[in-house]
């Protein structure tokens, strides 16, 4: 536990625990986050106490508080404090806004303690990760939770790095990984093979374990134009269904396409390449209406059982409609391949396909597809 001696509006503090038992007042918290005795950055949780939502999420926020260092905690009543809720747009309790370099972003993942815990770790780490050689991108840091399967890789230039620094800084929250490549690295021949089309720098998107979709940004380098290769870039990715970002796909208008796999073998890393081809390829009005993850069947146990699947380690897919709680299994006597599923996607948008199993009818003592996606 690190404890801090800072000046505030009511006096001095000599321990943060002290100071975490207290809900500040918006002003003792503007006068917290502008004191420059006091750099770390801060989770604010904006609450109501009368809400049950706030009272269920308090817990958590108090658990995650004691035990992580690298950042500071406050929750605001926005029963008393409602100019600075206002001005923070707050329009839903509790919300969680994450502040630091002078500003707050809204925190929008799980509010469960696995999915709040690693947004913290991941943004209270260095933004740019320098290492010697591009093969290190994706193996550097295998055992870290928040890892991403896309990488904006920097080939620095001295008058470039700061700028690049800066950007990574900014989008840190983003599901990407931000890389610098040391100047000197004389022995990537990779770096060597890129054109940079004679400037000083370059910028490369990759992708895990595929090799064949390098994508160089040729712009001039400036943060939106930057800012829309890096959107641009997200759109081919297949990310893993974790309990940070499940409540994204609950109240989406898009169906969700789930790619069950066990995650052991290289046959794993073969798939989930050939799947992300897959979808860099699909046509723009399958894209319209799905959205896709992979799922880890180990770790999602009871998604194969729920949605009777029968898993064998081999991939296979469910695609699921979280408004009416209604889903599909892919075929079980069909071939996997890309060809068969994406006819198997155009069959359901099409009408052509009924659904194996609406939730609600087929158990009645579940009555809410959400609760199964916990972890």
């Amino acid at each position: 536990m690190k404890w801090f001696s800072f000046p505030t509006a009511f006096g001095s503090i000599g321990q943060t625990a002290a100071f975490r038992s207290k809900m500040p007042s918006a002003s003792d918290l503007k006068g917290l986050l502008q004191n420059p005795m006091y750099p770390q950055p801060w989770m604010v949780a904006f609450i109501d106490p009368n809400c049950s939502h706030s009272q269920s999420f308090i817990p958590t926020f108090d658990e995650i508080e004691s035990a992580f260092n690298d950042a500071s905690f406050a929750r605001i009543d926005c029963t008393l404090e409602t100019e600075f809720c206002r001005e923070n747009n707050i329009q839903f309790y509790p919300s969680l806004k994450f502040y630091r370099d002078g500003s707050f972003r809204s925190y929008d993942g799980s509010l469960d303690h696995d999915g709040l815990l690693s947004f913290l770790e991941k943004m209270t780490k260095p933004a740019l990760q320098v290492l010697d050689h591009h093969m290190d991108i994706f193996h550097s840091d295998q055992q870290d939770n928040h890892v991403s399967d896309v990488a904006f890789v920097f080939y620095p230039s001295e008058k470039m790095t700061k700028e690049f620094e800066r950007i990574s800084r900014l989008y840190q929250h983003l599901p990407v990984s931000f890389v610098s490549l040391k100047s000197n690295t004389s022995n990537d021949e990779w770096i060597k093979s890129i054109s940079t089309q004679q400037k000083a720098y370059a910028v490369i998107r990759m992708e895990r374990d595929i090799t064949n979709h390098k994508q160089l940004f040729r712009e001039e380098l400036n943060e939106n134009k930057l800012m829309d290769f890096v959107t641009a870039g997200l759109r081919s990715t297949i990310p893993e269904l974790t309990s940070w970002n499940k409540n994204d796909y609950y109240d989406g208008h898009k169906f969700l396409v789930m790619a069950i796999m066990e995650t052991k073998g290289e046959s794993f890393g073969l798939f989930l390449s050939e799947l992300r081809n897959f979808v860099f390829k699909l046509s723009p009005s399958l894209k319209a209406h799905y959205d896709f993850v992979w799922v880890n069947s180990e770790k999602w146990s009871d998604i194969v059982e729920k949605f009777h699947i029968s898993f064998s380690g081999e991939p296979t897919f469910v695609v699921v409609e979280f408004p009416h709680e209604i889903y599909w299994n892919f075929p079980a006597d069909a071939r996997l391949d890309m060809n068969n599923v994406e006819h198997f996607l155009t069959d359901i948008l099409e009408g052509k396909l009924l659904p194996n199993y609406t939730i609600n009818e087929e158990d009645d003592n579940d009555d809410d597809l959400e609760k199964d996606f916990n972890l």
